[in-house]
């Protein structure tokens, strides 16, 4: 953890413990503290656009990418995921179907799995 303004806080709620564990993965550093800055620790727009993937993969909810431009602390982010997690903005999608290497793409996938070659 690189010398910040901000003195170390830790995460304080289940959801910012998952934040701080996502941010140490993408920006590689160690003790990620509620208020310590994304960009300050070494984030950039794409580190920014991955972490909100993994946002997205890890809460099942779709939080604004400028959100973290605007806000960029785990203590801002953990509220609006708490907040989509609590108004039910969870994302939903449909099964994956299993397919063929010689299923054609311009062809709907067949109702029943076919064994794959």
């Amino acid at each position: 953890r690189p010398e910040l303004i901000e003195s170390y806080v830790a995460p304080r709620t289940p959801v910012e413990e998952t934040l701080a564990h996502l941010w140490s993965d993408v920006l590689g550093v160690t003790n990620v503290g509620v208020f310590d800055d994304f960009f300050a620790l070494g984030g950039h727009s794409l580190l920014a656009a991955r972490m909100m993937g993994r946002v997205r993969e890890t809460f099942g909810v779709q939080v604004p990418l400028r959100n973290i431009f605007m806000k960029p602390t785990i203590a801002h982010l953990g509220q609006s995921v708490e907040e989509a997690l609590q108004a039910g903005r969870t994302l939903t999608m449909p099964p994956a179907e299993r397919s063929t290497r010689d299923a054609s793409l311009d062809q709907p996938p067949k109702s029943s799995p076919t064994e794959l070659h």
